[in-house]
């Protein structure tokens, strides 16, 4: 999870995951946030959500939403994540979430939850259309 939307981080974000899909979250012209992802078989990889406010749960809904809506024709039953274990308030948004720890490597946490738990859990908290 990033904390910061600067201009540079936000070029250097995509050109090291330039074949990774991207949806964004802009209003007035300016981005909010942004979100990248890979897909293989029924699992869908969070790789970074980058947000220009971190507790917004309003964007982060919206980025989950359209990355749910790009995936229309893709059976997902999984989502999984990671973050770094120094990044509390990632750690502590993936497990508000619903995601469950299922790893560790020695910078990161690795999270997993299913689609359904997600969208369950984004619908109680906030109206979105799916």
């Amino acid at each position: 999870m990033g904390l910061s939307l600067t201009p540079q981080h936000m070029r250097d974000q995509f050109d090291v995951f330039k074949d990774s899909q991207i949806v964004i979250c802009s209003e007035s012209n300016q981005v909010l946030g942004f979100a990248m992802y890979d897909v293989k078989d029924s699992e869908v990889t969070v790789i970074s959500f980058n947000l220009k406010h971190f507790n917004n749960f309003k964007i982060l809904s919206t980025l989950l939403n359209a990355i749910f809506n790009d995936l229309q024709t893709t059976v997902i039953d999984t989502i999984l994540s990671r973050a770094h274990h120094t990044n509390i308030k990632s750690l502590n948004f993936h497990r508000r979430m619903g995601f469950k720890e299922v790893g560790r490597t020695e910078q990161h946490i690795e999270f997993q939850t299913t689609k359904q738990n997600l969208l369950d859990l984004i619908s109680r908290r906030l109206p979105v259309i799916m």
